[in-house]
């Protein structure tokens, strides 16, 4: 047995396959193929010599050993993240990392700005930048796969700073019947076929459907917001999304305000202890775009 070559991805996959129950959904919590994580835990298994996991029949279970280092690894892990901070608290803002978890709308139209102007301040800080879903991001935070995460989904126990907040605005092909409305209701929309943003801002718009007391002909759920457009632009349905999720210069879609009125929360979410000097120097410049963005709004 030799233990030189555990390193904590290995440690990280091991720890999230008993969390979330199986290595699908480790895979999708830390942002890994599943073959990924397997192939991580499989490295750690034999560089202890022991078998960490059974599976049997879909599910996953520590053996013996595995439930035995479980919390060493935890903690493996942790002094790892400790000796980080130390170190980049030594150094000051010169060198470090800040992983940022966000959903693809503000990745796209709210962060590069923030992003180029922190590094151009801090040439020496690396942003790592991960797309994802609402629930995703809050998991990425909770599971600290990221050390900052930028969603409208707040989980408990955690520190939030608002950082955008947007109109939910109504969207169909240029030729629809409503397009050339002033402003749009639930109700129309609900004698349409709808094109549901999954694991986005599905929370909102439903909650604003039940406000009014309609329901939406839900005719297909859609993660991805690219093909969400094409969808509504092919003229399949027509839909709700934040602005932020609006292309620039989109010619072929009509957007619409929506009657009354509904916005989307983005925020900044960390943990309430041991955020890293460099994540907290990204932090403050998140919070300082959200005060000039509210302050256009």
């Amino acid at each position: 047995m030799s233990t030189s070559s555990i390193n904590v991805g290995q440690l990280r996959a091991f720890l999230a396959v008993l969390d979330e129950g199986g290595f699908t959904a480790a895979a999708h919590k830390l942002g890994l193929t599943q073959s990924g994580v397997s192939q991580a835990v499989a490295a750690l298994e034999e560089s202890l010599g022991v078998v960490l996991l059974l599976r049997t029949r879909g599910r996953v279970a520590a053996t013996a050993p595995g439930a035995a280092i479980q919390a060493d690894a935890r903690a493996a892990l942790d002094a790892i993240e400790r000796v980080r901070a130390r170190a980049q608290a030594l150094t000051g803002l010169q060198s470090g990392r800040v992983r940022v978890g966000s959903v693809s709308s503000a990745a796209t139209r709210l962060l590069p700005p923030i992003i180029k102007n922190f590094s151009t301040r801090y040439p020496g800080i690396e942003v790592v930048l991960i797309e994802g879903t609402d629930h995703e991001v809050r998991d990425w935070v909770v599971g600290s796969t990221v050390d900052i995460g930028l969603t409208a989904e707040l989980p408990r126990d955690f520190d939030t700073i608002p950082v955008a907040e947007d109109d939910l605005l109504a969207i169909m092909p240029k030729r629809h019947r409503l397009a050339n409305s002033e402003k749009v209701s639930p109700a129309e929309l609900a004698d349409e076929s709808f094109v549901m943003p999954n694991g986005g801002s599905e929370a909102d718009i439903r909650a604003l459907f039940a406000r009014e007391a309609v329901v939406p002909r839900v005719a297909f759920s859609v993660r991805d917001q690219t093909a969400l457009m094409a969808m509504v632009r092919e003229g399949v349905g027509v839909s709700i999304v934040p602005e932020l999720s609006v292309p620039s210069g989109e010619r072929r879609l009509a957007v619409v305000p929506l009657d009354p009125p509904a916005k989307r929360r983005l925020c900044a979410v960390t943990p309430r202890e041991g955020l890293s000097p460099a994540a907290g120097a990204f932090l403050d410049s998140l919070a300082a775009a959200g005060r000039q963005f509210q302050g256009r709004a």
